[in-house]
């Protein structure tokens, strides 16, 4: 701020002293002009050397003493006033002469003036010799007056200085109070106060955008936390089950003596539980596997419709046990540069959610097609259907929805494994409804 008001008052007094100068430069051409015209010669054309122009006249108007000095064409000195009798000004220039702005200042005796040059060519007095005239004006009432200012201004520095330095201590305290704020509001918020949120003030300002992005941050992150939370607990619960049935049936299993078929029979449900812990452990790598993005694809050029009929009759055995139809509509030769076992996962875990969710009797229809560059998968099952409000639900991880839905076991992962492996492919997974009942669960992935 100091360098500003420095740099405003160098301007000013840069601008007030040219200003004086153009003043004082003015005055001497019009000195020029009624020298010119008080000039007497005589009748051989010569300038008459000792008759003066009638002082009266020349400082009419101006309360001053005139000062100049008349050159011959050999620049040497054949007339000057009164005033000009102490004061020698400096030889012409004949290149200076020539310029309209021909000013210079100069010193003599310690003081300091301006002059200026002009010509005079008399051709009607004094034939072809030209006279040279310099009119001469003391810089003492320039200088005084530019040190007035200059005094002035440097007196008048510490009161703008100390009314904007308090205007901008003022200013700053209230753009920093809202951020004081909002610092404070961040710092405690904790593990358990996620609900927190920043006060926003003024949403047009930057300061107000800074707290909506803060609160939107917060929203994020409380919804990632609430959802690591959720993800946490479901992920224990469907961990205890099966280990809680083991120990179970081995406490009554080791509480008497057993017959062969009784120690069959628990040893096959406990094989059955240690099959679902084994699917539930590696569901749970997979998917933390992809979370942090050490998973790569394994690209290869396959026949994807090969693979979907393999897995159709190897799930057909499945459907058959719950009387459920399943009908094909696959199209041959779709060859794309896949994963294929990641991508397998997709046919198996929507194939195998539509058997568990349809009724006896139902019906499921399968269609593969190939739709310009894209792979579109589609599975429609005459199950409950899934409701409008949980159609993102769905694809999210221990997913519990209606009563009707959680009858079908399961731990709730695989169509957010489905929706990893379609992501992985770059590709989209939707579920609609499937009128009059059931839900369509549509994949596009590009070839």
């Amino acid at each position: 701020m100091l360098l500003i008001l420095i740099i405003v008052y160098v301007t000013t007094i840069g601008l007030y002293s040219r200003s004086l100068l153009q003043s004082i430069d003015e005055n001497l051409k019009t000195d020029l002009e009624r020298v010119k015209q008080h000039l007497n010669f005589n009748q051989q054309g010569n300038l008459e050397l000792y008759a003066q122009p009638a002082a009266t006249i020349l400082t009419q108007g101006y309360n001053r003493e005139l000062m100049y000095l008349v050159r011959d064409d050999k620049f040497n000195a054949i007339r000057r006033s009164a005033a000009m009798i102490y004061i020698e000004p400096p030889e012409i220039i004949p290149e200076l002469i020539e310029k309209d702005e021909n000013y210079q200042n100069f010193i003599f005796s310690d003081k300091e003036y301006r002059i200026y040059h002009g010509k005079y060519a008399a051709e009607e007095h004094a034939g072809d010799r030209d006279l040279y005239i310099q009119l001469v004006k003391s810089l003492d009432e320039y200088h005084q007056q530019v040190n007035q200012l200059l005094s002035a201004m440097l007196w008048l520095i510490p009161i703008p200085l100390i009314l904007i330095s308090l205007g901008s201590w003022w200013i700053a305290d209230r753009a920093l109070r809202p951020l004081a704020r909002l610092s404070k509001t961040l710092t405690d918020i904790g593990s358990e106060q996620l609900d927190v949120r920043v006060e926003v003030e003024n949403q047009n300002d930057e300061v107000g955008k800074i707290a909506q992005a803060t609160n939107t941050f917060l929203d994020r992150i409380q919804s990632s936390f609430n959802s690591l939370k959720r993800f946490t607990s479901d992920a224990s619960h469907e961990l205890r089950t099966p280990l809680t049935t083991i120990r179970t049936q081995a406490e009554v299993l080791l509480s008497r003596e057993r017959s062969r078929e009784e120690y069959k029979q628990v040893l096959g449900s406990v094989l059955e539980e240690v099959d679902r812990l084994e699917y539930l452990t590696e569901a749970l790598l997979q998917l933390t596997r992809g979370d942090a993005g050490i998973i790569t694809l394994d690209r290869d050029r396959q026949d994807v419709s090969v693979s979907l009929h393999n897995w159709v009759e190897n799930l057909q055995a499945l459907a058959e046990e719950k009387q459920i139809h399943i009908k094909t509509e696959i199209s041959e030769q779709i060859e794309a540069n896949v994963d294929i076992a990641i991508f397998e996962r997709i046919y198996i875990n929507i194939i195998q959610n539509a058997i568990a969710y349809t009724p006896p009797q139902g019906e499921i229809t399968i269609r593969l097609i190939q739709e310009q560059q894209q792979i579109v998968f589609q599975v429609a099952d005459s199950g409950p259907g899934v409701a409008d409000k949980d159609k993102q639900a769905v694809f999210q991880r221990f997913t519990r929805l209606d009563s009707t839905r959680q009858r079908a076991s399961g731990a709730g992962l695989g169509l957010a494994i489905t929706q990893w492996a379609v992501e992985l492919h770059n590709g989209s997974i939707t579920v609609v409804d499937n009128s009059p009942v059931g839900a369509v669960f549509i994949v596009s992935i590009p070839i």
